[in-house]
């Protein structure tokens, strides 16, 4: 597929996604009022310990156009520094990550803090066991 096809697709792909979160009533990741909505991206992480990921914020005004605010960073469970690079504490469990622009609005993500299982993933089903007949 062509980058200019690619583009438009994209971009249409994102507002549909803001459209549909500020559709709701205050989900998680959406702070709105009449003249601004924050969106932080992506709405949800699944990390080990030390795993970094990216977290961004989405502002827009009334009409949807995007915003320049400046954000302050907030994070539980680990890190974040002022670009939104999220690092991972060494403790399981669910945290969130905060976007703030000023003292009034926020919007949030959920990190879910996992240590990798060294014998692989834990079945989610029981194990059925056949004996074999002899006869």
């Amino acid at each position: 597929m062509q980058r200019a096809t690619l583009v438009p697709m994209v971009t249409a792909l994102v507002f549909a996604v803001l459209a549909a979160c500020q559709s709701q009533f205050n989900p998680v990741g959406t702070q709105s009022a009449s003249d601004l909505s924050i969106v932080v991206l992506p709405g949800t992480a699944d990390l080990e310990p030390s795993q970094t990921t990216r977290f961004f914020a989405d502002i827009r005004d009334a009409a949807g156009q995007p915003l320049s605010s400046a954000v302050t960073w907030e994070a539980t469970g680990g890190s974040i520094d002022a670009r939104g690079i999220y690092v991972a504490g060494s403790a399981d469990g669910d945290y969130q990550v905060r976007a703030r622009t000023g003292s009034d609005w926020f919007a949030a993500a959920t990190i879910r803090i996992r240590k990798r299982n060294p014998n692989g993933p834990v079945p989610t089903q029981p194990t059925c066991a056949y004996r074999a007949s002899t006869a």
